[in-house]
Formats: C-alpha cells, sequence, structure tokens
C-alpha cells in the first residue's frame, strides 16, 4: 500500500475473532479483538461454508428460510453469535451472491454498518460434472456506490489431496 509491505491477519478460533494490519511489519493500522469483529468473522465464517464447502451447510447450527424461488435466507449460529444471510441463485440452481448485513466494514479500525456481499461467477466443471465459481469478490456496499476491496480468480483446484 502505497509502495510499503502491508501484513493482514485474521484470525478466526473458538467462535472468538481477531483482526491486525501492520505497515512495515512496524506499525498497526489496525488491531481488533472482542465482539463485534467476532460477530462481524462469523459472517465471513458462513460464507466460506457456503461458496467453498457446500458440503458442511448441513450443520444443525444452521436454519433455512425461503425467501423466493432464487434466494433463501440461511442463519448461523455459532455460539453467542448469530448472523444471516441471502443467498441467490441463478436459473441453474448455482449460487451467484452472499449477501448480509451482519458484517460491518472495519477497514479503518472501527465498525460501520455497511452491506456485504461476495458475488459469484465464471462457473466451470472441474470433475464429474461439478461446476465451481472461478471469479468472485467482496464487496460493500458504500453511499457513494459498490466498493471491491478483494476481487479474485480461481486458476486451479484440488481436493481429496492426501
Amino acid at each position: 500500500m502505497f509502495g510499503l509491505p502491508v501484513q493482514a491477519l485474521h484470525i478466526y478460533r473458538n467462535e472468538t475473532a481477531t483482526f491486525r494490519v501492520r505497515v512495515a511489519s512496524l506499525v498497526d493500522m489496525v488491531n481488533l479483538a472482542g465482539p463485534e469483529i467476532s460477530a462481524a468473522e462469523t459472517v465471513t465464517v458462513l460464507n466460506d461454508m457456503c461458496v467453498m464447502a457446500p458440503g458442511a451447510l448441513a450443520d444443525p447450527r444452521l436454519s433455512w428460510e425461503d425467501v423466493d424461488d432464487r434466494s433463501s435466507m440461511v442463519r448461523f449460529t455459532n455460539g453467542p453469535h448469530k448472523v444471516t444471510a441471502t443467498l441467490v441463485f441463478d436459473d441453474d440452481g448455482l449460487l451467484v451472491d452472499f449477501v448480509s448485513d451482519d458484517r460491518p466494514d472495519s477497514s479503518k479500525g472501527t465498525f460501520v454498518a455497511r452491506r456485504w456481499s461476495t458475488p459469484l461467477s465464471d462457473y466451470r466443471p472441474i470433475a464429474d460434472g461439478v461446476r465451481v465459481a472461478t471469479k468472485g469478490a467482496t464487496v460493500y456496499d458504500h453511499p457513494q456506490g459498490p466498493f471491491a476491496y478483494g476481487e479474485f480468480r480461481m486458476r486451479s483446484i484440488a481436493y481429496d489431496v492426501s
């Protein structure tokens, strides 16, 4: 960032999260811990389950509600944290967006309520007819418009690796 090395580390363990951003390995720009970041990162755990480990969606800590023909709401309870997201599907039943109001923006070291989403696209077959999204983003809805602070492209995937 601005020509300086920046390290960011999120840790979520035992229902507790921390988030630390250091510049040049010397100065903390962000150093968050406590119930707010833990609740926010519970949304990230739910997102990871939906996007990368759909087999985990049979977890008893999840409850489901139909919204319409192409979306469902999921509630995730992990210890003291209760978060909700809406999953949006395309005509083929593929997940194309994950939207939550329970993950505030903490990029400046304080928490600001914002809608968070992870749009997915460019599904491709990987094996046995299974298709996965190869493009995605992490987006906050700011008053001036959507802000994608992360954009991702999958180049390869390996699974059942010993």
